[in-house]
């Protein structure tokens, strides 16, 4: 594990290659896109999940749920806008080799309609069964507010 002090902020990194020098690693690029669901079919703690796919992503290309665990105004951080909302959940992705899971935590924009997040696997079935990574995700809301449309960049590893 690393530390560095950039720009005034503790960094803290793992290489996941040092995890485990069994996985094989590679790059993940794709969009995922998503709409805010019924709430009566959603179990978030806080009322909002999404559904929506990934595409362009390799091996993540598949239908996915994000379900919010924790909102936050202003990021928790005196000075910033009050627009601006954090949030965690878990986002679950299933493919036709497996599910992969992820816990996120994230920023969304509310007067700029925009959003980012990053997204670090817990881990998976089928093929995905151990994985690890972590990638970003960023882009606009959409569609009125009702969805999202996001560019994932990362890493994914499986054993």
């Amino acid at each position: 594990m690393g530390i560095a002090l950039v720009g005034g902020v503790v960094a803290f990194g793992a290489s996941t290659r040092e995890a485990d020098a069994r996985q094989s690693c590679r790059k993940i690029h794709g969009t995922i896109t998503s709409h805010i669901t019924d709430p009566a079919n959603c179990t978030s703690p806080v009322g909002l999940c999404t559904a929506g796919t990934i595409t362009g992503g390799g091996p993540l290309n598949g239908a996915t749920v994000f379900t919010t665990l924790a909102l936050a105004p202003s990021a928790c951080l005196p000075g910033v806008p009050p627009t601006t909302l954090s949030y965690t959940g878990v986002l679950t992705i299933s493919t036709r080799r497996g599910t992969v899971t992820t816990t996120d935590v994230g920023l969304l924009d509310q007067a700029n309609l925009v959003f980012t997040e990053i997204d670090t696997v817990q881990g998976g079935t089928g093929e995905f069964a151990g994985a690890t990574g972590t990638w970003l995700i960023s882009g606009p809301v959409i569609d009125n507010g009702t969805g999202f449309r996001g560019d994932i960049t990362g890493e994914l590893c499986v054993p």
